[in-house]
C-alpha cells in the first residue's frame, strides 16, 4: 500500500469515526455543533484556450464557520468538473484535502476540455465539437479536527 493510499484510508477512517461519534453523542449536543462547518469562498478561474483545448485553473478558499473558524482541520473537498463532451454523462469528480489553520485554507484544481480539431481519428462523442463554458465547482464533503500542538512550557533538557 502506498503512502497516498494509506493517508487516504486514514482520512476516510477518521471521517467515518467522527460521523459515528456525532451520532452517538445524541441530540443534546446538536445545537452546539450545528454552527460548525466549512464553506467554499473566493473562487477564481483563469481560462487558457489553445487550438484544441480549453483549460480553467482555479483556486478557492475553504473557510470554517462557527466553531471551525479557529483551530486546525483536515478538510476533504470534492472538485466536480464539467460535463465536457456528452451532457448525459456524469461529470468527473476529483478529491482533494486542505488543512485549514485559524479557519481558512486554499485549494486549487483544474477543469479542461479537448476539441475534435486536434485529431484526425478521434470523432464525437469522444471530443467536443465546440467548447462550452466550463462549470467546475468545489464542494466540502467532510472534515476532521486536528489536535493542537502541545505547548512547550516545560524546562529544556
Amino acid at each position: 500500500m502506498t503512502r497516498a493510499q494509506l493517508a487516504g484510508l486514514a482520512f476516510f477512517a477518521a471521517v467515518v469515526g467522527a460521523g459515528v461519534d456525532r451520532v452517538v453523542a445524541g441530540y443534546s449536543s446538536r445545537a452546539s455543533t450545528a454552527s460548525l462547518g466549512f464553506e467554499v469562498r473566493d473562487v477564481k478561474w483563469d481560462r487558457t484556450e489553445g487550438g484544441s483545448y480549453v483549460t480553467h485553473n482555479g483556486s478557492a478558499r475553504i473557510v470554517g464557520t462557527g466553531a471551525a473558524a479557529t483551530g486546525r482541520y483536515w478538510v476533504l473537498v470534492e472538485l466536480i468538473r464539467s460535463q465536457r463532451v456528452n451532457p448525459a454523462d456524469k461529470p468527473d469528480t476529483l478529491w482533494g484535502t486542505v488543512i485549514t489553520s485559524q479557519g481558512s485554507g486554499v485549494i486549487s484544481g483544474q477543469d479542461q476540455a479537448y476539441g475534435c480539431n486536434w485529431s484526425k481519428t478521434i470523432k464525437p462523442p469522444q471530443c467536443a465539437r465546440e467548447f462550452q463554458e466550463l462549470v467546475a465547482r468545489w464542494q466540502v464533503v467532510g472534515w476532521v479536527k486536528l489536535a493542537e500542538p502541545a505547548s512547550d512550557t516545560g524546562p529544556l533538557h
